[in-house]
């Protein structure tokens, strides 16, 4: 999904429930900066951002970060690999590479093949 198709299913989700971007904004306890830039498409949310989104909007964040392209489609992973990658793709590069040696650790020790 592109930042466009983002913001719109933002906007949608708003209207739903009538709410305008200050009704948002207050609560998933964002800058209306933040929001505006969102909307605008002149900044991706951040998975901090996207997560407050969610709590606001009172539906699971990995819905959130679907909508904003950071998963795929529940059906095309397994169970808890799209929260693997969810966390994956929100870490900083060097922690990134922690991940990545201790699931090559798991594997290589024969976790359950």
């Amino acid at each position: 999904m592109s930042r466009e198709d983002f913001a719109n299913w933002l906007r949608e989700e708003m209207a739903c429930r009538g709410w305008d971007q200050s009704e948002l904004t207050r609560r998933a306890n964002l800058t209306t900066g933040v929001l505006s830039r969102i909307l605008s498409l002149e900044r991706e949310p951040s998975p901090k951002t996207l997560r407050a989104i969610a709590r606001a909007f009172q539906i699971p964040s990995e819905d959130v970060f679907r909508r904003a392209g950071l998963l795929p489609h529940a059906s095309a992973m397994p169970e808890g690999a799209a929260e693997l990658l969810m966390y994956y793709r929100s870490a900083r590069e060097e922690d990134r590479r922690r991940m990545l040696r201790v699931v090559r650790a798991l594997y290589e020790t024969g976790i359950d093949r």
